[in-house]
């Protein structure tokens, strides 16, 4: 079981790269090392998104050099952030030096197989790739919106895909209105059915992390729940989550912690509770639990 809480909260951890707000002061002195090119390569993945979401766009002879020039200026300015600017901006966290490492050996692999002509891969490394950047944009409100501002109803893209662009374009009000209709409407079961759980799953770590609502969450859970078209693991993982959120509504609201033993006993308890809910390896009942514990942690 303990190996359950680890594959959990690691998977949440990778999850949930929250960025600590820091005084107007130091964000101006560490302007040119994270946040400027944190610009840059914004501007470079909203010229990419249109192309990457779209196969036969990606792959037309005719936007080969625009493609490829925008490629290399993406990877250019993933190469020109700092791992250490980004601790001083973000707090220390492995997290950015790791997904740093991974943004940058994707976007090499993916320009250089465009080069060549491998451009299914490419466009599969390079969607890949923003997955590193969309790790953070989708757990937190920092961060720069202008230059996310992406035209999303204008792309072909398939649920998973809108879902996750609106939450890194900052436009998590219409993310949440669009889970919420997709997880009701029936279309998402009959066309996307393994698609499901996973936008079920991204739904409630975003109400979970950047919305701390657990009301709005549990009356979402129970429509899904209550149909008779869900499957039955997801009822059982479901069921646990509500659980959790029924609890978590009911709470009074504490106060701060005041130390590091008081952040740990609670983490203790999150975990607990977490590993009580489940009833296998790899039982995502728990979820809602460790998603608590790494903003406590956090």
């Amino acid at each position: 079981m303990k190996r359950t809480i680890q594959l959990s909260a690691g998977f949440f951890l990778t999850l949930s790269l929250i960025i600590s707000c820091t005084s107007k002061e130091k964000k101006e002195q560490i302007q040119t090392g994270w946040s400027g090119p944190m610009q840059v390569m914004a501007l470079d993945v909203k010229k990419l998104v249109p192309f990457i979401y779209d196969r036969e766009a990606y792959t037309d002879p005719k936007n080969h050099e625009q493609i490829l020039t925008y490629l290399r200026e993406f990877a250019q300015a993933a190469h020109t952030v700092s791992p250490e600017a980004g601790k001083k901006f973000l707090g220390d966290d492995l997290l950015i030096e790791y997904s740093l490492k991974n943004l940058k050996a994707d976007l090499n692999r993916a320009a250089y197989s465009f080069h060549v002509g491998q451009k299914d891969f490419s466009r599969t490394t390079a969607k890949a790739s923003l997955n590193h950047c969309f790790r953070c944009h989708s757990v937190t409100q920092a961060g720069g919106g202008t230059a996310w501002d992406l035209d999303v109803g204008a792309l072909k893209l398939q649920p998973l895909e809108q879902a996750d662009l609106l939450v890194a374009s900052r436009k998590s009000d219409q993310a949440l209105k669009y889970m919420e209709q997709m997880l009701n409407s029936g279309e998402m079961q009959k066309s996307y059915a393994f698609d499901f759980e996973s936008l079920l799953r991204r739904y409630m770590a975003l109400m979970i992390r950047v919305e701390n609502a657990p009301q709005r969450a549990l009356v979402e859970l129970n429509k899904v729940l209550g149909n008779p078209d869900t499957p039955h693991y997801i009822v059982e993982q479901g069921n646990g989550w509500r659980t959790s959120l029924k609890a978590w509504a009911a709470e009074k609201k504490k106060p701060a912690f005041s130390s590091a033993k008081q952040v740990f006993k609670e983490l203790e308890a999150r975990f607990s509770k977490a590993e009580a809910i489940q009833h296998y390896e790899k039982d995502h009942a728990g979820d809602v639990e460790y998603l608590r514990a790494t903003a406590i942690l956090h």
